[in-house]
């Protein structure tokens, strides 16, 4: 005669098949998101009007609608913070988990036209783009940040010195739903986020 499962095994294993259930369905709203960005995307290729948008058409049109499909709640009040302050300037999102913590991870935004690899001046100084955001997130003891224009996007750890040792990867919009692009954007969903997925992968690159 098998022993029962006793009442907390079987609940353990009924909520793990639940949460299991829950994310495939995030992913694949994730990808149907993803999906429809991408083609609006081409869109803006198609029509010509890459160099017609501004920084902020693409935070508003691409950037938060990303967010959201990442799980992300980008109109409530505690866990999406636009333009953020940081002790050198501002940074254009700061994510948190939970309201009461620092930011787990910020974004910087550019135009289309703008490559990621493209700069500033400041003081009479070229302060590159990669390394804005890794000082800006660094100032304010967070460990991540993203910065993008939508056709591309690159994850940073920000405890380094040069911005290429702190690069943990670089995703380009026509891979996003490839099987190793989307693992990447999926590393940055709210749930990810929430469980440390993001140290891990640090961690991973750098063993």
């Amino acid at each position: 005669m098998t022993t029962p499962l006793v009442p907390a095994v079987v609940e353990n294993i009924i909520k793990s098949q639940n949460f299991h259930a829950s994310m495939e369905r995030a992913k694949e709203h994730a990808k149907e998101v993803i999906s429809s960005l991408i083609e609006k995307y081409r869109d803006v290729v198609e029509r010509r009007k890459e160099s017609d948008l501004l920084e902020e058409d693409v935070k508003i049109k691409f950037v938060n609608p990303l967010l959201t499909g990442l799980g992300w709640d980008v109109e409530g009040l505690d866990e999406v913070k636009f333009e953020q302050k940081t002790p050198r300037s501002h940074i254009d999102f700061a994510l948190r988990t939970d309201p009461a913590s620092l930011p787990e991870i910020l974004y910087e935004v550019k135009a289309f036209r703008e490559p990621l690899d493209g700069y500033r001046i400041v003081a009479g100084k070229k302060q590159p783009y990669p390394k804005k955001a890794i000082d800006d997130a660094w100032s304010m003891k967070v460990d991540f940040c993203v910065l993008t224009n939508f056709k591309e996007l690159r994850l940073y750890y920000t405890k380094v010195r040069n911005p290429k040792e702190g690069l943990i990867f670089t995703v380009k919009y026509g891979e996003y739903l490839t099987e190793k692009g989307f693992e990447k954007l999926w590393s940055l969903s709210k749930e990810n986020i929430k469980r440390g997925i993001l140290e891990r992968v640090e961690k991973k690159k750098n063993s």
